[in-house]
């Protein structure tokens, strides 16, 4: 048998507390290092960055809650007649027949087809003359 694996703890104050303390001293080093005149600003120390970053992990880790699992039950069941609809295609179907009469009024159709989208000048489908063989 596995042991049990304790959770997470909750939010932690002073785990907290203690990022917070390495935080401000990381920048209280940052702020001597600009008061002193023989170091230049632009060169900070690894350290020094080192020591922000790891401050700001602990301050992380100490405020984040306890951690909650993902309960699939709460998502809605897709009924069988949505499971295989596509709903942008549906969209873009009804915009296309919205918009027909929009651009069809502004724009100038070419010279060889007709008015009402045929296929072409001669006024024969396609599957017609495929037929016909």
């Amino acid at each position: 048998m596995a042991p049990k694996v304790k959770p997470l703890p909750g939010r932690s104050l002073p785990v907290m507390a203690f990022g917070v303390a390495i935080l401000v001293h990381g920048g209280f080093v940052v702020s001597q290092m600009r008061q002193n005149a023989t170091h230049a600003v632009e060169s900070i120390p690894i350290y020094v960055v080192a020591e922000i970053i790891i401050g700001a992990l602990i301050s992380l880790f100490g405020s984040i809650g306890r951690f909650e699992p993902i309960r699939v039950p709460d998502a809605p069941k897709p009924s069988w007649d949505t499971l295989h609809t596509r709903h942008d295609f549906i969209l873009f179907k009804g915009r296309s027949t919205s918009l027909c009469g929009f651009i069809e009024d502004r724009m100038q159709l070419p010279p060889n087809i007709p008015a009402g989208g045929g296929s072409s000048s001669t006024g024969e489908s396609p599957v017609s003359s495929q037929n016909a063989e």
